[in-house]
């Protein structure tokens, strides 16, 4: 059967369009790639307990990376304090790394370094890529504070700091990932600020506006950080107060009914509000489905009953030394 001109362009064009269309989607879904992501975890934790930890995330898909320096900060130091001291590797991506310092930063927050490998014997390689983020980088560890008498839940922000001086990874070239540059056709001028050890190699140096200063740069290049190549995301902890009433009142009405069950479930698997009374109705010092189990059971008659240690003693177990929840 014979083609015609307008059939054979409508047989170009059909597939030419489908292409120009999933490419259009290509890019969109592209344009927010990033080379290197950090991500700090949402956590809740109850009031009072020591050494929590949150996982710090790390994706990376076309670079390795030797060593890293991150620094963190709250907008709640009076909620919680950075363990400025240790910090967690186990089960993360920094496990056996042979370097790994935690100081304090800015007053209230913390500051990590870390190098896969020193002058030490073994050599322990870095971390290849791709990784999607499902192994842990590193756990920062947090002490909890007191809620106030009038609150029930407050959150912390946990930020990481987006700056070339606070963060930082390298690969195995020696190369910062997520670096670039930009030329400032002017002149600079600085003062030093912090001296090595002898007063004659500069540490630190801080900008000033003019003369008199300790040196000055023309046309220099200033390196910053890319957020077009590399993504951060900050998290936060959000305290719970300890027990306020009998086990399983999750929603403080002081009576153990089906709605405290509902409210167990929102919570868990509907991001409903976090219960501020006693939830754990068996005691364990964890939230989860067997409260829920266990709730249930009681209210008809085939479990046992779920007041099963008082908010004293529950506080002593399960507050601040104990459980999770």
């Amino acid at each position: 059967m014979p083609i015609s001109r307008k059939s054979l362009r409508t047989v170009i064009l059909t597939p030419l369009s489908f292409i120009i269309i999933v490419l259009c989607f290509a890019s969109s879904a592209f344009a927010q790639f990033y080379i290197l992501d950090v991500n700090v975890s949402e956590i809740s934790a109850r009031e009072g307990r020591q050494n929590v930890a949150i996982p710090i995330y790390m994706r990376n898909y076309i670079d390795s990376v030797v060593a890293f320096e991150l620094t963190f900060v709250t907008d709640r130091p009076d909620l919680i304090q950075f363990n400025t001291v240790n910090c967690d590797t186990t089960g993360t991506l920094t496990s056996g790394w042979q370097f790994i310092s935690v100081d304090t930063a800015y007053e209230s927050g913390l500051e990590i370094q870390a190098m896969a490998n020193t002058i030490q014997m073994p050599i322990v390689h870095g971390i290849g890529y791709p990784q999607t983020g499902k192994i842990p980088l590193i756990k920062i560890l947090v002490d909890i504070g007191d809620l106030p008498d009038t609150a029930q839940t407050q959150t912390a922000s946990i930020e990481i700091m987006a700056n070339i001086y606070d963060f930082c990874f390298s690969n195995e070239k020696g190369q910062t990932i997520g670096l670039n540059y930009e030329l400032y056709y002017d002149t600079l001028w600085y003062n030093c600020i912090a001296w090595y050890p002898g007063d004659t190699i500069c540490k630190t140096w801080e900008e000033v506006g003019g003369p008199p200063a300790d040196t000055m740069v023309i046309d220099s290049l200033h390196p910053y950080l890319d957020t077009t190549q590399v993504g951060i995301s900050n998290g936060s902890v959000t305290v719970l107060q300890n027990c306020l009433s009998s086990a399983g009142d999750a929603d403080c009405s002081g009576y153990l009914n089906l709605l405290d069950a509902v409210f167990i479930i929102n919570y868990l698997y509907k991001s409903g509000p976090a219960p501020v009374c006693n939830a754990d109705c068996n005691c364990d010092c964890l939230m989860n489905l067997l409260d829920v189990t266990c709730m249930i059971s009681y209210l008809y008659n085939v479990g046992t009953e779920c007041n099963c240690c008082n908010c004293e003693q529950w506080n002593i177990d399960c507050g601040a030394g104990g459980g999770s929840n």
